[in-house]
């Protein structure tokens, strides 16, 4: 096995992995997190969301704002549209390497 096929193969891996992750998102989290309180809500992103907003961290959960949803629309939008990208990457990097294998 050569390093380009090497590097081939764990680039679909890596873009399956990715895409996998924000599709499971968008699949399940995403229609939990509007059911969650604005308290909870603020304390989860707070614990896992790592790369959200330096404003994000200045939010009490006792009394986060009143427009939350409006707010983190925006994020969910291009979360979306990153988790189509990442898998319709990897769809093309299967069928690149499927084609260069075949060939």
């Amino acid at each position: 096995m050569t390093l380009l096929t090497i590097v081939q193969v764990m680039a679909v891996v890596c873009a399956g992995l990715l895409a996998g992750i924000f599709l499971g998102d968008r699949a399940g989290f995403a229609y939990a997190r509007p059911a969650l309180s604005p308290s909870s809500f603020v304390q989860i992103t707070r614990a896992v969301n790592v790369p959200i907003n330096n404003q994000l961290m200045t939010w009490s959960a006792a009394a986060p704002p009143a427009n939350l949803r409006e707010l983190w629309a925006p994020w969910e939008r291009v979360h979306t549209i990153r988790t189509i990208v990442a898998v319709g990457a990897f769809v093309l990097e299967a069928v690149a390497l499927g084609l260069l294998t075949r060939g």
